[in-house]
């Protein structure tokens, strides 16, 4: 095991940053006179990434392809998929638990923001390099810029001073989407480009010492939205009847926590309240859409506009779609239509494989929304919420303690929605891509 050096804690007063590294045996093939690094940059989106490499950075590396995010877009569920960790109780570092019941009623919030900055995620112990303690976490956010700039050093120092180099190796950080949140994008494109001539020199170093090149992969789990969000208000939810409570006793009651400020929401009420909170949720300002299971594996979608239903067949990989009423709000119809007989007079709906649908996709503003959506209730979390939403761009969800802190800090992107841009993270390694676009399930058949 790799430990973190006494020294940087006397320097730094046990600030350090999650920027790990460890040997992925399961899928280790090696290839001749080649070693490969995977850096994992959290929150890096592809039109960022591409930026850079229209302006001349990262041409050690093929053209980056997007890693399309999972829903919600952001670090845990993708993280998990991508390093084949088990999932989280929920999609964040806090949520309801519905199983909880008391005379008071059902439910009670498990985790909250302080938890949010010091917790492990499963996802982080595939990893033997790593922070050891909640306060080193903690310190990520704190010394955001410092942390950051130490461990691509470090990993250099790491890399160099072993005596018989094992491969591959994957390091991640995660500071990369601190730094997007808070100080912006001149400063993501600022660190990229210090990263980008680190990599270039650890490159030149290990091959000197070793005689072997070093291979690199770069992934990123989502997109950033380069946007200064407001908050979404939940009081007018009055209106339509509903009440916020702690705990569930009435069927006019709803449950919501938010650790952090994203462009994702998940909502608890009681069974068979799921659809009528799902139709009013989705009235508010800043809601693009809301989420309800209609039965098993068959989505409902409203909006301001619309009612559309997702029907997924994860046995045969099958995904179908139709419009309910009104608009459909996530752009992804003409996908299921085909025409047919004289003039294409006839038009009829169609299913598709879930990887004709993901190809399809990536022309719309929402790629792979369908099955992403059903991955949010069936995949990406232990105790998935009974209603999900996703933020108009420029919205988030949030709560009063959260805005106070932006207030103090700022806040400069954003990512959670369907949105391409915040589920656009960035693939990109140098050595070939046979691929136009990758998902995070698929990363770690190039770790090889």
């Amino acid at each position: 095991m790799i430990m973190l050096r006494p020294n940087f804690f006397a320097w730094l007063g046990f600030f350090s940053i999650l920027f790990l590294t460890i040997p992925l045996q399961s899928t280790a093939v090696k290839i001749q006179d080649s070693d490969l690094l995977m850096v994992g940059f959290d929150g890096i989106g592809y039109e960022t990434v591409m930026e850079m490499y229209r302006g001349g950075y990262f041409r050690d590396f093929q053209p980056p392809i997007p890693m399309v995010a999972t829903f919600p877009s952001i670090s845990d569920p993708n993280w998990a998929q991508i390093m084949s960790a088990p999932v989280e109780p929920s999609y964040t570092k806090a949520h309801f638990l519905m199983s909880y019941k008391d005379r008071n009623g059902v439910g009670k919030e498990v985790g909250n923001i302080l938890k949010h900055i010091t917790y492990t995620p499963a996802f982080e112990k595939k990893f033997n390099y790593k922070t050891e303690s909640p306060l080193e976490h903690a310190m990520n956010v704190v010394w955001t810029k410092t942390t950051a700039h130490y461990w691509i050093d470090d990993l250099e120092r790491t890399l160099l001073e072993q005596k018989n180099p094992k491969s591959p190796f994957s390091a991640f950080v995660v500071n990369t989407d601190f730094i997007s949140h808070v100080s912006g994008k001149k400063e993501t494109l600022k660190y990229l480009k210090f990263t980008e001539g680190k990599l270039k020199d650890l490159r030149k170093k290990y091959h000197e010492k070793f005689k072997r090149t070093l291979d690199f992969i770069i992934v990123s789990d989502h997109g950033n939205d380069w946007v200064e969000p407001k908050g979404i208000d939940l009081k007018p939810l009055e209106k339509f009847g509903w009440h916020w409570n702690s705990q569930l006793a009435k069927p006019t009651e709803y449950a919501f926590v938010a650790p952090e400020i994203i462009a994702f929401g998940a909502f608890y009420v009681l069974p068979k309240q799921e659809k009528k909170f799902a139709q009013d949720l989705a009235k508010l300002k800043g809601i693009h859409v809301t989420l309800a299971l209609e039965k098993e594996n068959v989505i409902n979608v409203y909006s301001k506009s619309g009612a559309t239903q997702i029907s997924i067949n994860p046995e045969k990989r099958k995904v179908g779609y139709k419009v309910l009423r009104g608009e459909d709000s996530l752009k992804q119809i003409a996908l299921f239509k085909k025409t047919s007989g004289p003039n294409n007079s006839i038009v009829k709906s169609i299913e598709l494989s879930w990887d004709e649908y993901f190809y399809s996709s990536q022309s719309t503003d929402f790629p792979n929304s369908l099955v992403n959506a059903w991955e949010g209730f069936y995949k990406n979390a232990k105790n998935p919420a009974p209603v999900l939403a996703a933020a108009e761009r420029g919205y988030a969800f949030t709560n009063m303690t959260l805005e106070i802190l932006t207030y103090l800090s700022g806040l400069h992107a954003m990512h959670g929605s369907f949105h391409k841009s915040e589920v656009y993270g960035v693939f990109m390694s140098t050595r070939p891509i046979p691929v136009e676009y990758i998902r995070p399930w698929e990363v770690r058949q190039y770790l090889k």
